[in-house]
């Protein structure tokens, strides 16, 4: 396999502070260090962080301002679902099982989209709370049924020794699933939560 070195990267991985940088050459070519690379459609950082990623929820954000403002007179509440979910979730959910995020700021720049897509879709049948459910969440509930193939309803949590792994989408959703009572546990449709 052959590399190009004009378009190889160093992307160091670390949380010290100070880093001894060492000069990388491929070819007889210095590679340049970056900071943030964007892999099949994902933002990684050098500290592992996804804020850089989660502000794409601006994107979103504008696509969604379009939507509002070019689909004003649709009045088929599933036209515009299809809407959202083609030009608005899909930038959203894009790779979230990779990155999940788990910070205040990253799920609230997420749930501020969502919320706003929810009065894209207008029903006076649905309470503030029950409009939030009329979009498939697919990462929540594939994720369900991963947690549902085990044979014991409690997950073990391992111990985290940094914030990096104790944030990862391993510990969260086995301490999420832990949390939950049994009787939502042992319940078999995904539509149920």
């Amino acid at each position: 396999m052959e590399f190009n070195a004009n378009e190889c990267k160093v992307l160091r991985v670390a949380h010290r502070r100070s880093i001894i940088k060492k000069d990388y050459y491929l070819g007889g070519t210095k590679l340049d260090y970056i900071d943030v690379e964007k892999d099949l459609g994902v933002l990684v950082s050098h500290d592992l962080s996804w804020n850089n990623h989660a502000d794409l929820s601006s994107k979103a954000q504008r696509m969604l301002n379009l939507l509002y403002r070019s689909c004003r007179d649709i009045t088929d509440i599933g036209n515009k679902e299809l809407l959202y979910i083609a030009w608005v979730s899909s930038r959203l959910e894009y790779a979230s099982i990779v990155w999940s995020p788990h910070t205040k700021r990253n799920i609230n720049n997420l749930e501020q989209v969502q919320h706003r897509a929810t009065r894209f879709i207008p029903s006076k049948d649905y309470l503030e709370h029950e409009r939030l459910n009329i979009f498939d969440y697919v990462s929540f509930c594939s994720c369900i049924k991963l947690l549902r193939n085990v044979d014991h309803l409690t997950l073990d949590v391992p111990f985290s020794r940094t914030d990096v792994f104790k944030n990862s989408s391993f510990v969260r959703i086995c301490c999420l699933w832990n949390e939950l009572p049994l009787s939502i546990k042992s319940q078999i449709p995904c539509r149920s939560f």
